[in-house]
C-alpha cells in the first residue's frame, strides 16, 4: 500500500510541477524585473510563491464544496479538466505557455510589484495548475493521500522560489534553446496526463466498458 501511495503522490507532484513550470516562469520574471534590485526581486518572489501555494491549497481543500455548489460530478470534472490540461500541453509543445503579449509585458513593467499579478496568478497558479490540483485531489484514494497532496504546493513553491531568485543563473546555464526543449518535454507530460484524466473519467462512468 505504501508503494502505491508513494507512486500516486509522485505522479501528482510531477504533473502539477510540469504545469507550473518554474524554469519558464523564472525567465518571464527576469524579463519583467530586470531593472529591479536583487533584494526587491527576492521579496516579490517570496510573496508570489506563498500566494500561489495558498491558491492551490485553497482549491484543493474546497474542491468538494465547489462540486456540490455547482452540481458538478467528479467524473465530469475529470473529463473537462483533462481536456483543458491536454490543450495546455499542446500549447506548451507549440510555443511557450508563459509568453505574454507586448501590451501585457508593458503593463507588467509599469507595476511596482508584480508578485500577485501576473506572477502568483496566473503564472504560478493559473487555471491549468488549479484544475490539475483539483483533479488529483478528487482521485486520491484515501485521507493519507489527500493530506500528502496538500504538501505538494508547498514543495513546488520552494522550487519556484529557488528558480525565481536564480533566474539569471538559470538563463545562462540552460540558454534559450535548453529552456524551450524542457518546455516541450513538460508539454508532452502534460498532454499524456490530460488524456489519462479523460480516460479515468470515462472509466468511472463505465463509458469505455460499454464500448468494449
Amino acid at each position: 500500500m505504501a508503494i502505491i501511495e508513494a507512486a500516486f503522490i509522485w505522479a501528482a507532484f510531477i504533473g502539477i510541477l510540469a504545469i507550473v513550470n518554474p524554469l519558464s516562469t523564472a525567465i518571464v520574471f527576469l524579463s519583467l524585473t530586470g531593472r529591479d534590485s536583487d533584494e526587491k526581486r527576492r521579496k516579490m518572489a517570496k510573496r508570489a510563491v506563498i500566494i500561489s501555494a495558498g491558491v492551490l491549497i485553497f482549491f484543493m481543500v474546497s474542491g468538494n464544496l465547489i462540486f456540490d455548489t455547482f452540481s458538478i460530478t467528479i467524473e465530469a470534472f475529470k473529463i473537462a479538466g483533462g481536456l483543458l490540461i491536454a490543450r495546455l500541453g499542446f500549447r506548451m509543445l507549440d510555443a511557450s505557455s508563459k509568453e505574454q503579449s507586448e501590451e501585457e509585458q508593458r503593463e507588467s513593467k509599469k507595476k511596482d510589484d508584480i508578485s500577485i499579478m501576473p506572477l502568483a496568478v496566473p503564472l504560478l497558479s493559473g487555471p491549468g495548475a488549479i484544475t490539475t490540483s483539483l483533479v488529483w485531489m478528487s482521485q486520491a484514494p484515501g485521507i493519507n493521500e489527500k493530506l500528502a497532496l496538500l504538501t505538494i504546493p508547498l514543495v513546488i513553491a520552494t522550487i519556484s522560489y529557488i528558480a525565481l531568485v536564480n533566474a539569471k543563473v538559470l538563463q545562462k546555464a540552460f540558454g534559450t534553446g535548453g529552456i524551450n526543449l524542457l518546455e516541450k518535454f513538460m508539454g508532452l507530460i502534460v498532454i499524456v496526463m490530460g488524456i489519462q484524466f479523460i480516460i479515468n473519467g470515462l472509466v468511472d462512468l463505465n463509458v469505455i466498458n460499454l464500448i468494449l
